[in-house]
């Protein structure tokens, strides 16, 4: 919409594929922070390819990110 939200439900899985790098915890908080203010939901996917496969995800909030931008690693885990 005009107001840059999004205008019918969506549902976003974030995931790590490969080895860690720098920000990578930092994006996804990111992610997740602006995908809510645009009405969207977010899920992380735990482990990468496998996780998905797995079916290993969770719905993130604001705050199951908060701190993440000071943090090495890559929380979600990867693959």
């Amino acid at each position: 919409d005009s107001e840059g939200k999004a205008t019918d439900k969506h549902n976003i899985g974030l995931l790590h594929i490969g080895a860690c790098a720098p920000g990578m915890n930092a994006i996804v908080r990111a992610f997740v922070r602006l995908g809510l203010d645009k009405e969207l939901t977010s899920y992380g996917i735990q482990n990468g390819l496998v996780g998905l496969q797995d079916g290993s995800m969770h719905k993130m909030s604001w705050m199951d990110v908060y701190g993440w931008s000071s943090l090495g690693g890559a929380n979600l885990g990867t693959s």
